[in-house]
Formats: C-alpha cells, sequence, structure tokens
C-alpha cells in the first residue's frame, strides 16, 4: 500500500503516526509524511517537524516527506488527488478548546472528502489484534469487509464481524439469547443472510478468524457498545456516495467519527453502477 500520514505537530500528530507506521511495517507499505501552513513560518519549521517524525518510524518503512504551501485539509485533498494513495491516516480528537476544534475539524473534513479509505487517530494504540468490522448489508459492504481482511491477515488479528438489525419489538423483550436466532438468520435466503454467508466466505479465504455477531438497537449506539466491551484496536466501517455523486458521511459513520475511543477506518465504496 501506499499511505500518507498528516502531520500537524508533535506531539500531537504521533499517534497518528504510530499507528500509521504499524500498518506500514505490517503491509509492507512505503509512507509518505505530509505537512501544511499558508504562512512562511509553517514552511520553516517544516523540515524539523517532517524531520523528526519521520525519526518516529522504524527504519525498515520506507518514507517520504512533503509540504503543502495550502490549508491542512485542503492540502492532504490535494495530494490525495496528485498520488495514487491507499489510506490516509490523520488525528483528531473530542473539541475541547477553540484551537482543538480546528485540528478535530480537519479529521472530520478529510473523512468526509477523501475519495480512499481514511483512518482517524484519536489516541494512542499499541496494538493491532482485535478489529471490529461493522457491515450493513449495502452495496459497498464488501469492499469493507476486504480490507479489513487485508489487515487482519497481516497483523494476524481476531475480527469480529458486525451487522446491526432494528431493535427487538417490545413484545419480545425479555427473551433469552437473542443470538440464537443467527443460525436460523443464515439459513434464510434474505439479503443480509446472503450478504453474511459472502462477508464469512471472503474473511475465510484470507485465513481470517472471524466471529460472528448481530446485535439489536439504534446502530452507532450498539456498535460503539460492542467496540468498548470488545476492547477493539479499530474499527472497520463504510461510509457512501450522495447526492451529485459525491462523498457524505451518514449519520451512523459520523457518530462512530465522532465518538469511537479507537482507531476507526472508513472505507469508501463505489457508487451505485460502478466497479
Amino acid at each position: 500500500m501506499n499511505i500518507l500520514i498528516f502531520v500537524t505537530s508533535l506531539p500531537y500528530s504521533k499517534p497518528a503516526i504510530s499507528f500509521g507506521g504499524k500498518i506500514a511495517r505490517l503491509t509492507n507499505s512505503r509512507v509518505t509524511l505530509l505537512s501544511a501552513g499558508i504562512y512562511q513560518k509553517d514552511r520553516d519549521k517544516s523540515e524539523t517537524l517532517l524531520s523528526d517524525a519521520k525519526d518516529l518510524l522504524h527504519d525498515d518503512v520506507e518514507v517520504e516527506t512533503r509540504f503543502h504551501a495550502a490549508p491542512p485539509a485542503k492540502a492532504i485533498l490535494q495530494e490525495v488527488e496528485a498520488e495514487n494513495y491507499d489510506l490516509v491516516v490523520v488525528r483528531a480528537r473530542k473539541a475541547i478548546r477553540y484551537r482543538q476544534r480546528l485540528r478535530g475539524k480537519v479529521g472530520r473534513t478529510i473523512a468526509n472528502e477523501a475519495p480512499i479509505p481514511v483512518l482517524i487517530i484519536k489516541q494512542k494504540r499499541a496494538t493491532l489484534k482485535r478489529i471490529l468490522i461493522c457491515t450493513g448489508g449495502t452495496h459497498y459492504a464488501l469492499k469493507v469487509v476486504e480490507m479489513g481482511a487485508e489487515l487482519a491477515r497481516a497483523a494476524q488479528a481476531e475480527v469480529t464481524l458486525l451487522h446491526i438489525t432494528n431493535a427487538v419489538p417490545t413484545m419480545y423483550t425479555g427473551l433469552d439469547a437473542v443470538e440464537e436466532t443467527l443460525p436460523e438468520l443464515l439459513q434464510t435466503q434474505t439479503l443480509i443472510a446472503q450478504h453474511l454467508r459472502e462477508a464469512a466466505e471472503l474473511l475465510d479465504s484470507h485465513s481470517v478468524k472471524a466471529q460472528l455477531e448481530i446485535r439489536r438497537g439504534e446502530v452507532a449506539t450498539e456498535l460503539l457498545q460492542e467496540a468498548d466491551e470488545g476492547n477493539y484496536d479499530l474499527i472497520i466501517i463504510g461510509a457512501t456516495r450522495g447526492a451529485l455523486r459525491s462523498w457524505f458521511l451518514g449519520s451512523v459513520t459520523r457518530e462512530i467519527v465522532n465518538h469511537a475511543k479507537c482507531p476507526v477506518l472508513v472505507v469508501r465504496g463505489p457508487y451505485p453502477g460502478e466497479d
């Protein structure tokens, strides 16, 4: 893969550099470290900043450094458009002060507008042993599973493939072991059952051990709860194309990006009718 990691400052960007570098080593990828700014002082300090950022990566990672004279979000999108990248890694955190809101906005803007997968890092994560893949059964969901399978195989990580359905009707509240219906569901010919079988076969073809789980309730709430309870190192979720064929984050994806404690990988799917 070809990975772009955006560096704003240190130590703020260290978690993104560390986790992006981990993925680069696991997948034998090359890394480009990018900094940006509109003032001369930004250019003046970029050489030192990028040199220090490069020192945080292991010697076995091929690294290139670049600076764009542009606002951060614009610089990232320009670089993505100009080069053939497979993944963008950016840091974002929960807004507290105005400066932090600006930083957080960059990460969310890139997640919303970049045409390639975007990895959002909130805080340092040392391991990549447990991956949560959320699949909605949509036209682009297998692409989400495919990327998760590739990362899991490289990291030898455990995978939970999660599908969330509507809440159980109140008349069934209190029934034991709702998950017992999963085998029955997989035996049906419904579209979601066919998708889950295809997703499981895709993971198996990558020699990835996976557990299939179904939760019932509000999607963002259930996904975040599963992520916390399972102590996952990475959440992988999809994003769609909308009006005028532009990318946008749906409400569920936006909630996950905003509130997940672990890194979130947003994977783009093709527009209906595209390969």
